[in-house]
């Protein structure tokens, strides 16, 4: 649960930088090397995050009903950990030249 006051709107905006790294690190890629295998893997890594957006502020809207909040927290939480670790595993990727 977040605490009261406006701490929790923050949460929501820090998932467009993540989105706009990946995109930006994709771009620079095929203007140097051409399209890539990584693509759709990137497609699927930043359609997550807006998708964890809506369940985060579903979550944050519903809170006064635990039984409609909860779920929806943890499938936001669900999705932002695998969007997070598809990145680390593109970066990781992309750092030794594998694809």
């Amino acid at each position: 649960m977040l605490p009261d006051g406006d701490e929790g709107v923050c949460d929501l905006r820090t998932m467009s930088p993540n989105r706009r790294t990946l995109i930006g690190l994709m771009t620079l890629l095929e203007k140097h090397d051409g399209p890539s295998q990584l693509d759709p893997y990137a497609g699927s890594a930043a359609v997550l995050f807006p998708f964890h957006q809506v369940t985060f502020y579903a979550s944050v809207r519903t809170e006064r009903r635990p039984r409609l909040s909860r779920p929806c927290e943890q499938i936001a939480d669900t999705l932002i950990l695998i969007g997070l670790v598809t990145i680390t595993c593109i970066a990781l990727l992309l750092a030794d030249d594998m694809i």
